[in-house]
């Protein structure tokens, strides 16, 4: 029967930090050179059975912990976790499962958590949709949500958009009054500004080409 190699590199790296030790101090504590260290703590080494004596003597860690149980147990986690509808053709392969096991279990645990509070939502939210009812109202997002999703993966941020407005802010006859240059810049395309004292923050008709704007309205929502 063939010996399980065991990959322990995050438990190395923490007995290293909790002892306040370099990596080239580590090293010769456990009587490997440095570069075979570093192999260990990036798991692209297995660590031999000399190192997890030295790690009992030298650092009196229970052995027990270098287990690859809990590592299979977070892979498992993981792949149910992904299972879910909305990673449909987004998961990861299994070989970055383990990985993400193996070098960065805490963030392995923090995703998990993260779907698990979703799925909490998404059940409340299943719950009211059924006491309203309400059918299938969650089925896709609502465009405020699209909207939102969009902005929020360009960080806010339009090239195209963001030039127009330069442009704009630095063309002959625009004024440091942004709301005068709006005003202008409408009288020109010669939309109407009407404003009034309306619940409404904005509406254009553009039968008449008529911008309504809500007197109550701060400037910088006006223009």
């Amino acid at each position: 029967m063939a010996i399980q190699k065991l990959y322990a590199g995050v438990k190395l790296r923490e007995t290293r930090t909790r002892a306040g030790l370099t990596q080239k101090d580590f090293a010769a504590r456990l009587g490997v050179s440095l570069p075979y260290l570093n192999q260990m703590e990036n798991n692209n080494r297995p660590i031999s059975t000399n190192v997890v004596l030295a790690l009992a003597s030298e650092f009196r860690l229970d052995v027990t912990e270098l287990s690859s149980g809990d590592g299979e147990r977070l892979v498992s986690d993981l792949r149910e976790a992904l299972a879910d509808p909305i990673f449909a053709c987004k998961a990861p392969p299994m070989a970055d499962l383990r990985l993400t096991a193996s070098n960065a279990p805490g963030l392995a645990h923090a995703f998990l958590a993260l779907h698990q509070s979703y799925r909490q939502v998404q059940e409340r939210l299943a719950s009211l949709d059924e006491a309203l009812g309400r059918e299938d109202a969650r089925a896709t997002p609502s465009p405020w949500e699209e909207v939102r999703d969009f902005f929020h993966y360009c960080d806010n941020y339009i090239d195209a958009v963001d030039r127009a407005a330069e442009h704009f802010a630095t063309r002959e006859g625009t004024t440091g009054d942004a709301r005068a240059t709006a005003m202008a810049t409408l009288d020109a395309a010669g939309v109407a500004v009407v404003f009034a004292d309306d619940d409404r923050l904005r509406a254009y008709d553009p039968a008449s080409k008529t911008l309504h704007l809500s007197s109550r309205a701060a400037p910088e929502t006006q223009t």
